[in-house]
């Protein structure tokens, strides 16, 4: 059986009542968003609470957002989360499918500049792709992990096999300069190791083992490749660890020192909870880190 019918019985299998009728027209169009649908007033009234920690209301969460963008034998292969102020990548992908996270079940509004809050179904490099233009910042969702993480566990239900992610950060090691790219090696997941992990309290073992152990996390291979790939197009790419600060506000100079002797290169407010999701989901990945300030330099909040 292949990949994307053991997806399609997964969310077949869940038999929840699911009377969309929205997408009827969507495939007339190549790209299209929802944005002034006539169907809004019906959108509204399908809008439902959604748990992230519910197996089954991500299930039926994923079987709404597939129904949604009209998707017929075919699933993403590849799914994309861009970080603050990339969401141009989004923009090279064909045949697109926009769904605004104010469209979607259980999906809150960014808050951040740079994230515009779309779930995108494309084309891109040949691959079937779900892109993420924002992220769920846990300082903007009250510490909330698992809502935060709900996106990478859609994903996986929906057929993702391969994840990349990318995310803005600020330069901690001295050898790491404005506007390069880092490819994450190993992390330091600072609001885990005080106990706001995605994995605490309620837990379905049909997300994964909660109990995943962290080592070795950053595939090796995807991670070789993916240097290999930024050679041949002449893009210089370092390696180096990221530690997550929950945030929102930035470091003092004592804690970019404390990060640095506790083995980071680079400092940001997201992905290593995503990471953590993805790992019990067992999938490959591959996140990247553009440093856009050092942080020995002082910053200018205007510019972030």
């Amino acid at each position: 059986m292949s990949s994307s019918t053991k997806t399609e019985k997964l969310l077949n299998d869940c038999n929840i009542e699911d009377n969309d009728t929205l997408l009827e027209s969507n495939n007339r169009k190549h790209q299209k968003s929802f944005k002034s649908s006539p169907f809004s007033f019906f959108r509204k009234k399908c809008l439902r609470k959604i748990n992230p920690r519910k197996y089954n209301d991500l299930v039926w969460l994923s079987k709404r957002i597939i129904s949604m963008a009209g998707i017929k034998n075919i699933f993403p292969e590849v799914g994309i989360i861009c970080g603050s102020g990339l969401n141009n990548l989004a923009d090279r992908m064909e045949k697109t499918i926009i769904l605004p996270f104010d469209k979607l079940p259980g999906f809150p509004l960014p808050s951040v500049i740079g994230h515009k809050g779309n779930v995108i179904f494309g084309w891109l490099g040949g691959k079937y792709c779900i892109c993420l233009q924002g992220r769920f910042h846990p300082y903007e969702q009250n510490m909330d992990m698992a809502l935060c993480t709900m996106p990478v566990r859609l994903m996986a239900l929906m057929g993702v096999k391969t994840l990349i992610a990318s995310n803005a950060a600020g330069g901690v090691n001295p050898d790491l300069n404005v506007g390069d790219l880092m490819i994450l090696k190993d992390h330091i997941f600072m609001p885990g190791l005080v106990g706001f992990s995605p994995l605490v309290g309620l837990n379905n073992p049909r997300f994964g083992n909660r109990f995943v152990s962290m080592q070795n996390a950053y595939d090796q291979k995807l991670r070789k490749k993916a240097i290999i790939l930024a050679e041949n197009l002449c893009i210089s790419v370092k390696e180096g660890v990221y530690l997550m600060n929950a945030g929102p506000h930035y470091e003092t100079m004592a804690e970019v020192s404390l990060a640095a002797k506790l083995g980071g290169d680079a400092l940001g407010m997201s992905t290593c909870h995503e990471k953590l999701e993805e790992k019990i989901s067992e999938k490959a990945s591959e996140w990247i880190a553009q440093l856009i300030n050092n942080l020995d330099d002082d910053i200018d909040e205007g510019k972030i």
